[in-house]
């Protein structure tokens, strides 16, 4: 992918990130759970994105540790986004929509885990584990 393309692919989950995150603190139907996990996913959302661009940048340096190139931030940051706008609206599909973002935020972490001296994986390894944790309360009600 060129520079141009990742750019609008960053900026647009940014985009979104920001429309979704500002409509669930709007939310107010009352479910706690749900409302602290479209948050949460808001927040790994930004922190995957700014992962991806940072091993992005570091690969075009030539760091080998850089080498997954952010990609498994790049897909927690999807299901971030979906699991956001499903929780928001509410409705039959938040059971299916917490627990794969869950997944996929664990998934992420795991993977960040095992770069533990670079700063800005490792917190978005705590931000995607952070998340995991706000799914898997709403699936716990």
């Amino acid at each position: 992918m060129n520079r141009r393309a990742w750019v609008g692919t960053v900026a647009a989950g940014a985009s979104t990130a920001v429309w979704v995150g500002n409509a669930a603190g709007q939310n107010n139907n009352g479910n706690g759970a749900r409302d602290k996990c479209a948050e949460a996913c808001g927040e790994c959302i930004l922190k995957c994105l700014r992962c991806h661009a940072y091993c992005v940048e570091m690969l075009e340096k030539e760091s080998a540790l850089h080498a997954h190139g952010g990609k498994p931030c790049l897909d927690c940051a999807e299901f971030c986004r979906m699991c956001l706008s499903v929780c928001v609206r509410g409705g039959p599909m938040v059971p299916a929509a917490v627990e794969a973002c869950a997944k996929a935020c664990e998934m992420c972490a795991a993977e960040c885990a095992r770069h533990p001296g670079d700063k800005m994986i490792s917190e978005c390894a705590a931000e995607c584990l952070k998340c995991a944790k706000a799914c898997r309360a709403v699936l716990a009600k």
